[in-house]
């Protein structure tokens, strides 16, 4: 074999080995990039909400008992505050963008993070059904989405503030499968 050849291999070959790290590197963050993408690390969850209401509000002492109602049965930290991150309003109308339903008189907008999300209760709403319908909410809330439990004998099935003023173990495993992590009580 000639010199040339010869020469022109071992540059070949040492240039090939020089160049394996920058294509080593971009495979693996690809592989990282499609890994994060397709949700196979686990987000964070979260082990606190603060929902806001004024202490001197007609909704304080409802949210406040829902809100306390929510920490004992879940483990997660569930407070009532002024300076709260989700607002809990009384409105005169729910906003339009609330699913067109004759019976509906309390309405929650949930967002990518707790803080982005509020709770918009009709002033029409019957004062007694009041704290039912903002423990509902607030279920959405700590779920993290608007979608309702499938068990009919739950506070948060489709028709369950109709019927049920508490929350069921059914409930907390509904809402503990959502955004927060719950420290569930052992029986």
């Amino acid at each position: 074999m000639s010199k040339a050849r010869a020469s022109k291999r071992s540059t070949k070959s040492e240039t090939a080995k020089g160049n394996w790290f920058p294509i080593a590197l971009f495979a693996l963050f690809a592989v990282g990039c499609l890994a994060d993408a397709r949700g196979r690390y686990p987000v964070e969850r979260r082990k606190s909400i603060r929902f806001q209401v004024e202490e001197d509000n007609e909704l304080y002492a409802d949210a406040k008992l829902a809100a306390e109602q929510w920490a004992k049965a879940t483990g997660i930290d569930v407070t009532v505050t002024p300076d709260g991150d989700v607002p809990i309003v009384i409105v005169e109308e729910l906003s339009a963008d609330c699913t067109p339903r004759a019976e509906l008189l309390a309405c929650s907008y949930i967002g990518e993070t707790p803080e982005q999300g509020w709770t918009e209760v009709s002033r029409h709403l019957d004062p007694k059904l009041r704290q039912i319908s903002i423990l509902r909410q607030m279920g959405h809330h700590l779920r993290g989405s608007l979608e309702h439990a499938s068990e009919p004998d739950t506070l948060m099935s489709a028709t369950g503030e109709r019927r049920l003023s508490t929350i069921t173990r059914k409930d907390v495993a509904f809402v503990c499968s959502g955004r927060f992590e719950c420290s569930l009580p052992r029986e």
